[in-house]
């Protein structure tokens, strides 16, 4: 794993900069680096000018990986034409490549929805694990004395969004990373029955299912560290969105390893659309896994 990392360029500040992010870890991996860019013609314009375009593509390409050069990392280009998410995907698969790694603006609400996300689409349909920095998670890793000393897992309890911990047990194996066990109980403060509103005390079910979560979360521990890793497990209580990210706001140097998509209910809503608040909120990289990928364990 994580010996060919593909990155995604287009021309904007937001794709350009996670390069220095991506050349450290590239180092510490001893990964070899291409930067792939994407560049779509309209069928009235293709005629007598994809030439000049792919030109311009390759010129771009050459001028960042010399900066990479220049900073102790050597990086291949790589040009083609289509529909950017799907090349990149395509590209990753059919080259081997074991990581993409790319930006995202970070955008939520009405804007992203109009404007569309490369991102959102690579991260929802590659079989490749894909690394998101956002903006925020640019900005703190640039940060004097940033080192890259831990990675935080989100559990549920379910085999599928455990198929991250491979992912996560390489990286900090070959990285001498910290392995950080989350796992959110859910439980409304005050609940009523249905036929009467008569209030409910819910504190004897949240404590189970809090000793639950803990227990879960112990047991994943315990095969990690039997297998030379340093881990910590948390159980948190609240949404399982806001929990983890706001848990995340206050880990420094930390990478978030998550799995995409999930079983239904409660369980698709952690691994689901938490993955997508983790991204664009928690100020972390996130390594977006998508269970067709996972390894067998």
């Amino acid at each position: 794993m994580y010996q060919n990392i593909l990155v995604p360029l287009d021309g904007s500040q937001v794709a350009s900069s996670v390069l220095p992010y991506v050349a450290n870890l590239a180092k510490r991996l001893g990964a070899r680096v291409t930067l792939l860019t994407v560049f779509t013609l309209r069928q009235r314009e293709a005629r007598g000018l994809e030439t000049e375009v792919r030109a311009e593509a390759q010129a771009m390409g050459r001028r960042e990986a010399q900066r990479l050069a220049e900073a102790g990392t050597l990086a291949d280009t790589l040009v083609v034409s289509g529909r950017p998410a799907e090349q990149i995907v395509n590209q990753a698969e059919a080259r081997n490549f074991d990581l993409i790694a790319i930006g995202t603006r970070g955008q939520s609400g009405i804007r992203r929805r109009l404007v569309g996300s490369v991102t959102d689409e690579v991260v929802r349909s590659s079989r490749v694990p894909v690394l998101v920095l956002s903006p925020r998670a640019v900005e703190r890793s640039a940060q004097t004395g940033y080192g890259l000393s831990s990675i935080t897992v989100p559990l549920d309890g379910s085999e599928l969004a455990e198929y991250v911990l491979p992912y996560a047990e390489e990286l900090a194996q070959r990285l001498s990373l910290e392995i950080n066990l989350l796992r959110v109980v859910q439980v409304a403060s005050l609940a009523y029955f249905a036929g009467d509103g008569v209030p409910m005390n819910t504190l004897p079910l949240e404590e189970e299912l809090e000793a639950e979560a803990t227990a879960y979360l112990s047991k994943v521990a315990d095969n990690l560290r039997a297998r030379g890793l340093t881990t910590t497990p948390v159980a948190l209580k609240g949404s399982p969105a806001l929990s983890i990210v706001d848990h995340l706001k206050n880990l420094a140097d930390n990478l978030v390893a998550i799995c995409t998509h999930g079983r239904s209910g409660l369980g698709r809503l952690l691994i689901g659309s938490v993955a997508d608040s983790i991204i664009r909120s928690s100020g972390a990289p996130v390594l977006a896994i998508n269970p067709q990928a996972a390894p067998t364990r």
